[in-house]
């Protein structure tokens, strides 16, 4: 883990060290480079826990590719995913949602199967798992993201991993045990081999499974 927080750190001053540089050679927000760089850095600041300054990169990047992109562009709906992530994070369940009922629509332009589209469908279901605001619709979205993720991404996938935790939490909080243990038990049996034990789903994932025994 702390090996993990170091790379993450090299990355921040790296991409920090780029946008500075970049922003030199061309000057003002709208340079693509500088949007990519403003991305990346925002996801960056998330996995490091400093919300405020993702937040505020990655709303600069929502910004300046919905003026030059518009609003429905893939790489416009990654801002605005990345940027609901924050407001979750934050607690600010309702912008969140807004932001990923916006990221859903855009991506079923795509394709019901479209991994693009699976994901918007898993991250709105933990969303309202998370916010307890809509639990049966919560429910519906990531029966519909596993389903998809098993077909398209294979069962063992750490995408489809982490959307059968998901699922397994919100019968866990809806006191469905029985329901949950054998969700639990695969999503932890497939992490363990394909993200460690010492991942952080990992081990949210075991420390839920625990408190089923």
């Amino acid at each position: 883990l702390l090996d993990k927080m170091g790379k993450l750190a090299d990355s921040e001053k790296e991409y920090e060290e780029a946008l500075s540089a970049n922003q030199k050679l061309f000057p003002g927000n709208d340079n693509p480079t500088t949007l990519n760089i403003w991305s990346s850095l925002g996801v960056v600041y998330l996995k490091l826990k400093k919300y405020h300054e993702a937040e505020e990169v990655i709303k600069k990047s929502l910004e300046e590719r919905e003026k030059s992109l518009g609003p429905g562009h893939q790489l416009t709906l990654i801002s605005r995913n990345n940027l609901s992530g924050v407001m979750q994070r934050l607690g600010k369940y309702s912008e969140a949602e807004e932001g990923f009922r916006v990221v859903l629509k855009g991506s079923s332009e795509l394709g019901e199967n479209h991994p693009k589209y699976l994901r918007a469908m898993n991250n709105l279901g933990e969303l309202l798992r998370e916010s307890r605001m809509k639990l049966d619709e919560a429910g519906e979205l990531l029966n519909s993201a596993l389903n998809g993720r098993e077909q398209v991404l294979g069962k063992d996938h750490p995408d489809t991993l982490t959307t059968r935790y998901n699922l397994a939490h919100l019968l866990h909080d809806n006191r469905q045990f029985e329901k949950a243990a054998p969700l639990y038990k695969d999503a932890l049996e497939g992490m363990m081999k394909k993200l460690g034990p010492d991942h952080a789903t990992t081990i949210n994932c075991a420390k839920n499974f625990d408190l089923l025994k």
